[in-house]
Parts: structure tokens; sequence; C-alpha cells
């Protein structure tokens, strides 16, 4: 008889109003879109490691174990010039919130296991991002932050999917890390 060892329960995550190593949430999803885009290697100077891929050859991560990892399936950015700002608050939370709204399946799994009871859909403060001098942006998607050590040295798989309550919109992912 074969015995599994299942390695993630609700301990293994980060609550959104927990400390998060030294930080609180929004700070990390701050920091997802700031490091969108930039080098693997850089992403590995922080704490966490935002797990973000803007192509699909970037879909491969190797990550130290004493990392703790953010995940996002999906999310939504708005932004809008500095001066425009208070202008467009209203607008750019209403958009927010219809384009995360209109998600209707939404399905996360980590080597197999089913990982989407354990998001939770956020919303950033806002913010401006380092890509985009001038320009003042708001988030909100569905967030998940392992604690490090969660995941065993080796191989892992995550895969996601989500779309639209009309099927219009598909976004599957499928990401390999490697933890050392």
């Amino acid at each position: 008889m074969t015995t599994t060892v299942r390695e993630i329960s609700p301990s293994s995550f980060f609550s959104p109003d927990e400390d998060v190593l030294g930080e609180d949430y929004n700070h990390w999803i701050l920091e997802y879109w700031n490091t969108f885009g930039v080098p693997k290697k850089d992403k590995l100077k922080h704490k966490v490691f935002c797990m973000s891929a803007s192509r699909e050859n970037d879909m491969k991560f190797d990550i130290p174990q004493d990392k703790g990892i953010l995940i996002s399936p999906i999310k939504y950015i708005t932004l809008t010039k500095d001066e425009k700002l208070e202008k467009n608050k209203e607008f750019m939370e209403e958009r927010c919130k219809w384009e995360i709204d209109i998600i209707e399946d939404l399905d996360l799994l980590m080597d197999g296991e089913l990982l989407s009871p354990y998001i939770s859909r956020l919303r950033s403060t806002y913010f401006k991002p380092k890509q985009d001098p001038g320009f003042t942006a708001l988030c909100e998607g569905y967030w998940l932050i392992l604690k490090p050590y969660t995941l065993t040295k080796g191989r892992h798989h995550i895969s996601s999917f989500s779309s639209c309550k009309a099927g219009k919109v598909q976004i599957p992912a499928d990401y390999e890390l490697t933890i050392t």
C-alpha cells in the first residue's frame, strides 16, 4: 500500500489579514505588478516570489524553498494618468469590480490538488507602477500566497483556468516549478 502525504492544507497559505514575511498582503500584490516582466533572477531578491509570466516560455520557475510564492490565476489592472486620478477613481473602481465579477469558472490546481478554495478576492490600494511613470493603477483579482517550505524540493505543476460567464474570455495557464 502506498501512502500519500498531503503537502497542502489551509495553514500552507497566508491569509489576507496576516503579516506576510514582514509586509501586508497588499504590499505583495503591488510587488507582483512592479516585478511583472522583470528577469526571474531579480524576482528572487524578494522574500515572496511573484509568479508572473508574460509569455509561454516564461512559465518555468526555479524557486528556493525558503521563499513565499504569490500566485494569481486571474486579475485585472487599470491605469490612469496621475493628473486624471481624482476624476477617474470611481470609474477605475467600478471597472475592476466588473472585470472580476464576470469571472464564473475559476480553478487552480497544484500537483493535481485543488487550491481554488484557498484563493482570496482582493483589490489593491492605488499605486504607481514602476514601469509606467506618470500613471496610477488599481487592480483586483484572485490571489494566494504559499508560505515558505510548503512545497518539497523537486518539481511541481500548477495549472489554472478561468473564464467569464459567457465563456468568451478563457484564460488557461500551466506553470512548472522546481523548488530548490
